[in-house]
């Protein structure tokens, strides 16, 4: 479990240390101290799995030779040469970083982790590091030794500069004398090195698929009742392992004690900590959470059966095992309390909106908005009408490049033209200023409302319409919040968005529950790109199909795979570099912030060489050390609403200062207005050739250039390959992806956030005070529900006469008997087989009168085994095609796939959606589709995408039936053996046994009896016939037995485990006795 660790400290030689000796320890080197004529050998310490010297871009030629000299010998040389410049007996020798590194990472992985941080942290700043990792057992972690001081040509820099306020004026103290700082190592620099170690180690847990992430902020912070921990170190751990006293370990394992005993208490404070980052979780994740703090598998057991007891744990949907082995197909789905009332408050606020009138227009209104927006297409007229609907909430859902910006411009004419007031908000500041420069609206990221609301600022009223773009990137709980607003005010709310592109980063999908539930108008008519094959790879990638939309551009040679990283990073820049002699925007995207910054440099390099960007001049910037130069393209990282920039945007540099930049607003082909940027108030800024993916969703350009890394997934491949008008590449190596011909499959990995919603239809234990926005929600879709089953009713007469040639109208009468008359007990019914057209005899026998039960109480058989008649008769009645099709119709995995392709369908048009979705499971299989298809006249990438669809419901359905057709014959094969009746002596054996509380009592009775390994074996038996003929394991189970085997059997579970309580009872004694001998001749094992 990855857990969050940055601990920094001095090495002084005021404290009688020394930096070679230290370095000498973490890199398990001898080496000599030459001014103190000392020498530490660590060679024999084990462990130390990596060591490297990281230094900056511009370091002088002398310490990059002392860094190329071989193997420890470099670290030796740099930290005496900074001992014998520093020549006070109390002088600062080095700074030490130390970080824990999370398990769930390979060495490798690691290693690139902690180079990332180096350099982006130390080396990006001027500063040296010299760093190796601890690859110990259950602790691996990194030493990273920092240079006090800048390299400079002539030695080293001063080692503090004098405090400055915004205007670059030195602060002076009371007595006159200037205020300094560390250069290396300020409490700034201390907070930005947490919150990037956070921020670095997240991204590389997400880069290689693990869920997992971590938190640098103080669990008083976060909000969680759990104490920190203190840093132990080497000293103290080997002090313990000795059996030698440590105050610090000592308080280390009282505080792992005291938060495992809250824990333990309060197991919520871990539900709290899971839920904050994920809206449904499993059993394991929580497991995974809370073993940091437990000592045993003891406590970790006790915590998972109280945590699964916890009334905050809420369960959403229960384990799925495979039918035959003790395998786990789908674990447990849980969510918190909170979470669960988050959702459904946020999903009952929705429907009560999009209920509710409000914010109306006139006819004449909406007319003229559609008639001053002419050109727009025939789904976003409908979409500019469903907005403007008189409701208090609508939601539009479209594509990547579909014009969404465009319709609300057109909406918005129509309601200022009603007298309303036109708001916008986004989770990103890109995303907002967007909206703000595409659709004329005022726009602020939400995090920038709430904070004005919460101060009563800015605050919504009846007359305002809030527009939230990029809508799909919005968490359940912020979500939440602008709805209560909203409501609360009377204003209205538009969703805009595409739950398919950047998934939320908080917990819940909230945009694609709400306009699932509420209903949005959908466009999929796709404007951006210009070429028609664009467009219909553009729909693949949207539609979950990103292998076809990536073959297409393959095909086109737009994807270019080369051997190496470097390689392939070389051919993007040399193409990108050709594109600036075009007309038009461009822009470099990749996943990873290394990535980009690897671009950047190379990028600029390439423009320097070619004469495009002059000699500039060194700045400090937030991310370190800059060299800009007039023409420099930038980007701004942080929102300033002083300066009017938002985090993403790009400008170009037209002067540089010592501490300032005049910074042109937008690319070279779209100049914006002049901006004087004083970097010591905003120093947000970095080169701006590259971004990353996350940061140009909802952001169009002419031509795009994208470095594909196996840490993508279908949703960000889906954002950066639509970003473009005219052209766009993918460049991949086999660093990353070893087979080219399976990049597309690589990429097409769904990583798609789910809700509490999601789960909700299948009843569950719900709070109580939730229940009644549950039960809302249930019987809106349960009327869905009944809608489709009374659908499905209607067509049964046409089915039987088409299938079997039965009237529905005419009575089935039975021979033998009239109809209405009642068979006697053993009397034989005779019915006719559809399948064979046989008569089949079957015994008919009243649960009343257990006439059949006869020759196995002869046999004093518990459960007989049935006979090859009775097999007849189980498979007349559970394999016809009524009982195959009914489970066909009820089969989960045939209804998620009708699902998804009536999902599919109404990006085609919303009447094509409404026919896909009266069809049948029948007349699926039987062509309806294509009947559709002819009357609608689809495109040949629609018609391709359905007839794949269709051909999946086929295999799945037919899967279907051979999988009831297996599950029965296979319940009627271990119904062919027989449970035998336990004696009454085995029944009371077991009984007293199980009475004996005390294990030497317990012994002592075992002992004694005269029959005990007889009546053990017996009960043995007993249960072993019990576990073959239900299929289980363990009797324990019995209470989760299939229905099937329950029929055949004659036998309710209740029934059952009343009879198997004596081998529970037997198990239980018999392991009191285990406790405390194992020389009995008793064999105690229990087949499993």
């Amino acid at each position: 479990m990855a857990v969050y660790h940055l601990s920094a400290r001095a090495i002084s030689r005021g404290d009688g240390r020394s930096a070679v000796a230290a370095a000498a320890y973490r890199r398990g080197a001898r080496m000599e101290n030459r001014q103190e004529d000392h020498v530490s050998d660590y060679s024999q310490k084990e462990r130390v799995a990596h060591s490297e010297i990281t230094l900056p871009d511009h370091s002088p030629e002398w310490v990059r030779d002392l860094a190329s000299l071989p193997g420890n010998e470099a670290s030796e040389e740099i930290w005496n040469t900074y001992e014998e410049f520093e020549t006070r007996k109390n002088a600062l020798l080095a700074r030490e970083a130390i970080l824990a590194l999370p398990k769930e990472l390979s060495l490798g992985q690691n290693i690139e982790l902690v180079r990332e941080f180096t350099q982006s942290q130390f080396a990006a700043h001027g500063v040296v590091t010299d760093w190796s990792i601890h690859n110990e057992d259950g602790n691996p972690h990194a030493h990273v030794m920092i240079l006090p001081r800048h390299v400079v040509h002539d030695g080293f820099g001063p080692k503090s500069e004098p405090i400055t306020n915004g205007d670059g004026v030195v602060i002076l103290r009371p007595n006159g004398q200037p205020m300094y700082k560390p250069v290396v190592g300020s409490r700034d620099d201390l907070k930005r090195w947490r919150g990037s170690w956070a921020a670095i180690q997240n991204e590389h847990l997400a880069r290689y698929g693990h869920e997992v992430r971590v938190d640098h902020r103080s669990y008083r912070d976060q909000g969680i009742g759990l104490k920190p921990t203190r840093h132990v170190g080497p000293a103290g751990m080997g002090m313990a392992r000795r059996g030698v006293g440590s105050d610090r370990f000592s308080e280390h394992q009282k505080t792992l004690m005291e938060n495992g005993r809250r824990i333990l208490e309060r197991p919520e404070l871990i539900i709290q900590k899971v839920a904050a980052g994920r809206s449904v979780f499993t059993e394991s994740d929580l497991i995974k959470e809370a073993g940091v703090y437990l000592n045993s598998a003891e406590e970790v057991e006790v915590f998972r059966q109280r945590v699964l007891a916890s009334p905050e744990l809420v369960q959403l949907a229960e384990e799925v095992r495979h039918e035959t082995k003790d395998w786990v197909l789908s674990a447990a789905r849980f969510t918190s309390r909170e979470m669960l009332s988050i959702e459904t408050e946020m999903a009952g606020l929705a429907s009560k909106m999009a209920a509710t009138q409000g914010h109306s227009i006139t006819l004449d209104q909406g007319k003229a908005a559609l008639s001053a927006y002419s050109y727009l297409g025939h789904e976003q007229q409908i979409a500019v009408e469903h907005v403007l609907i008189n409701k208090q909430l609508a939601s539009v859902v479209g594509y990547a490049g579909t014009g969404k910006t465009t319709m609300v411009e057109a909406a918005k004419h129509a309601w200022e033209a009603a007298g309303y007031s036109v708001k916008g908000g986004a989770l990103s500041g890109i995303a907002a200023q967007g909206l703000g420069d595409g659709a004329g609206i005022e726009s602020r990221t939400l995090a920038s409302w709430e904070y004005a609301w919460e101060r009563g600022r800015d605050l919504l009223t009846n007359k305002d319409i809030l527009v939230v773009d990029e809508a799909g990137m919005v968490g359940s709980r912020q979500m939440r919040d602008v709805l209560v607003r909203a409501n609360d005010a009377g204003a209205k709310v538009v969703l805009i968005g595409d739950a398919e592109q950047l998934q939320p980063i908080e917990a819940g999908a909230a945009f694609r529950a709400i306009s699932e539930q509420s209903g949005a108008a959908v466009i999929g008519e796709i404007r951006r790109q210009n070429e028609e094959w664009m467009r219909d790879a553009s729909k693949a990638f949207a539609t979950h199909d990103t292998a076809f939309g990536f073959e297409a551009y393959r095909e086109r040679g737009r994807v270019i795979h080369e051997a190496d990283a470097a390689t392939a990073k070389s051919r993007l820049v040399s193409d990108w570099i050709e594109g600036t002699g075009q007309e038009g925007s461009q822009i470099v995207l990749a996943h990873r912030r290394i990535d980009v910054a690897d671009l950047n440099l190379a990028i600029r390099e390439k423009r320097i060489e070619e004469g495009a960007l002059s000699s500039g001049q060194v700045v400090e910037v937030a991310g370190g050390a800059r060299e800009f130069a007039p023409g420099e393209q930038i980007i701004f990282q942080n929102n300033d609403r002083t300066l009017g920039v938002k985090n993403g945007m790009l400008g170009r540099v037209e002067k540089v200062g010592v501490n300032s930049l005049d910074v042109r607003l937008g690319s070279e082909g779209a100049p914006g207005r002049l901006l004087q940027v004083d970097l010591k108030a905003y120093n947000h800024l970095d080169y701006g050739y590259a971004a990353t993916i996350h940061k140009s969703q909802g952001v169009t350009v002419d031509r795009a250039f994208v470095y594909g890394s196996r840490s993508m997934d279908r949703h960000l491949t889906y954002v950066a390959m639509t970003r473009h008008r005219d052209d766009v590449k993918f460049y991949s190596s086999s660093d990353e992806f070893k087979d080219p011909g399976r990049i597309g499959a690589h990429l097409a990995r769904e990583r798609l956030q789910s809700t509490t919603l999601d789960y909700l239809e299948r009843r569950q234990a719900v709070p109580e005070q939730d229940r009644a926005a549950y039960l809302r929600w249930l019987y809106e879709r349960q009327v869905e529900r009944l809608k489709l089953v009374t659908q499905r009713l209607a067509e049964v007469p046409t089915r039987l006469k088409q299938r079997f040639g039965i009237d529905a109208a005419d009575p089935i009468v039975t021979k033998g008997h009239e109809p209405g008359e009642s068979l006697r007990p053993g009397q034989v019914e005779q019915t006719s087989s559809i399948r064979s057209g046989q008569e089949v005899a079957k015994p008919f026998i009243p649960s009343s009168t257990p006439a059949g039960l006869e020759l196995s109480r002869q046999k004093r058989a518990f459960i007989p085994a049935i006979s090859a008649d009775q097999a007849a008769d189980i498979r007349a009645e559970y394999l016809s095609h009524r009982a195959l099709d009914a489970h066909v119709a009820n089969d989960p995995v045939v209804l998620g796939a009708v699902e998804r392709l009536q999902r599919v369908s109404k990006f085609v048009s919303p009447e094509f959606q409404r026919q896909v979705s009266s069809l049948s499971i029948d007349q699926i299989e039987q062509g309806g589709i294509s009947d559709l298809v002819q009357k609608h006249r689809l495109s040949k990438q629609d018609i391709v995408k359905l007839e794949r669809d269709v051909t999946d419901i086929r295999d799945k359905v037919k899967a279907s039936r051979v999988q009831c057709v297996d599950r029965v014959e296979k319940a009627i094969l271990r119904a062919g053996r027989e449970v035998p009746s336990l004696s009454p002596e085995a029944q009371e054996y077991a009984d007293r046994l199980h009475n004996f509380k005390d294990p030497a009592a317990a012994k002592k009775f075992v002992e004694n009896h005269p029959n005990a390994e007889k009546l053990s074996d017996e009960i043995k038996g007993f249960e072993r016939a019990l576990n073959k003929r239900f299929g289980v394991s363990s009797v324990r189970e019995v209470g989760g037995l299939r229905e099937l085997d329950l029929k055949i059997a004659g036998r309710s579970s209740d029934q059952i485990l009343e009879k198997a309580k004596p081998a529970m009872q037997l198990r239980e004694g018999l392991s009191r006795v285990q406790s405390l001998t194992r020389s009995l001749g008793i064999n105690l094992g229990f087949s499993r």
